[in-house]
């Protein structure tokens, strides 16, 4: 398995954003609702993680994720 750092890292998961849109897309254009919304929030998640890469900062849970970037 490759290891990701600092901007690699940063860009497969702004790349895995992407894909979490393209999937709430379909889903939403089918009418499955919570499925799109939960792709939609993943898709945020993985930008704001993108993000924090960059510091190079990490948490294990969303909340402390959220958290943290709300704080900065």
């Amino acid at each position: 398995m490759q290891e990701f750092y600092g901007k690699d890292l940063a860009k497969y998961k702004i790349d895995r954003a992407q894909e979490e849109v393209d999937t709430a897309k379909l889903l939403f254009q089918n009418g499955k609702l919570k499925a799109a919304n939960n792709r939609a929030y993943y898709s945020i998640y993985y930008a704001l993680t993108a993000v924090l890469c960059l510091e190079p900062i990490a948490f294990k849970k969303h909340k402390d994720t959220i958290a943290y970037f709300n704080k900065n």
